[in-house]
């Protein structure tokens, strides 16, 4: 079940008990008025009414306390799924830092590699350009020496 279905759950709980509540503020109303009735026909009848009047208030009372705590628990479900699910977030952008890091890292040794060839080519290169220059001087040396 979804968040939203639960949470749409609880909510139509949450109504259920404010119409019974209503219905049982209704009936107060009513007996209040049988009460009234009652007096003039008795004490026996009135404190019958006073009695179903005194136990419709605690079942008012009884509605308010489990409105009360399904409210509580309804918060309390809510706020464990939204951590649960920053929590799922969270690991996943942090196994994509991870695995950026890694990505980055062997990157830039593939790069550092690949230069480091490079520069040893490139010394290759100006080592063989140095003999080739120098044997090239020394043969202008020695034609000027023959001269």
């Amino acid at each position: 079940m979804g968040r939203n279905e639960e949470i749409q759950k609880l909510r139509d709980e949450i109504k259920q008990h404010l119409e019974t509540i209503n219905s049982l503020n209704g009936k107060i109303k009513e007996l209040e008025g049988l009460l009234e009735d009652a007096k003039s026909t008795g004490a026996e009848g009135e404190q019958k009414l006073r009695d179903e009047i005194r136990k419709l208030l605690a079942q008012i009372e009884e509605q308010k306390v489990k409105f009360s705590k399904d409210f509580k628990d309804l918060e309390e479900r809510k706020n464990n799924q939204r951590d649960k699910e920053l929590n799922q977030q969270k690991d996943k952008y942090e196994k994509m830092i991870e695995e950026l890091k890694k990505k980055f890292k062997n990157d830039q040794e593939f790069m550092e590699k690949d230069y480091k060839k490079r520069i040893e080519e490139l010394e290759a290169d100006l080592k063989m350009a140095r003999k080739g220059f120098e044997a090239e001087r020394d043969a202008l040396e020695k034609k000027r020496t023959d001269m």
